[in-house]
């Protein structure tokens, strides 16, 4: 279930996570979307600790610096010809 939480204030968000259910499909979904296991899972996860559900996060900070970098990638050779 996606649940959000309207406001009228300005914020920012960095760091959205989810739990995603324990099972294959939905496990290999997250990751293509950009999502990554956090540690302690990881680490439980080794240890043959099994859980409902993973705890994984996006980090959208890190998102906005790869598109930057293409944007200056894009605009740089126009750049140095002028």
């Amino acid at each position: 279930m996606i649940c959000s939480i309207v406001s009228t204030a300005p914020f920012a968000v960095r760091l959205p996570t989810v739990d995603a259910v324990n099972q294959e499909a939905v496990l290999n979904f997250y990751p293509r979307t950009g999502f990554i296991e956090s540690l302690s899972e990881k680490k439980e996860r080794q240890s043959q600790k099994v859980r409902d559900t993973i705890l994984m996060f996006k980090d959208l900070y890190r998102l906005l610096l790869l598109l930057l970098l293409l944007l200056l990638l894009l605009l740089l050779p126009q750049l140095l010809l002028q």
